[in-house]
């Protein structure tokens, strides 16, 4: 098996590397390999569902963050009468 050496990583592109191996628990030399994996199409990119894509982007709310919106949102589901007259 060889190795591969890379020079002048940006840091913003090594601190990407480094928190997406610690967010997956993996070493960085797996995440590298991972990555060049599946770009090259070695290894299928697996997707939970059609929204896995985007997770990162929206988030994802605990049991108390649905409770805090919807104690703070409950409002909006009354339906005032007297605004429809």
């Amino acid at each position: 098996m060889k190795s591969l050496t890379i020079h002048k990583l940006e840091e913003p592109l090594l601190v990407l590397l480094k928190e997406r191996a610690h967010k997956e628990g993996k070493s960085m030399n797996q995440t590298v390999k991972e990555l060049i994996e599946t770009m090259v199409g070695m290894k299928v990119k697996r997707q939970d569902s059609a929204t896995s894509e985007f997770k990162d982007l929206c988030g994802v709310w605990s049991s108390k963050d649905l409770r805090e919106f919807e104690n703070a949102t409950g409002v909006f589901e009354k339906i005032d009468k007297e605004d429809w007259k």
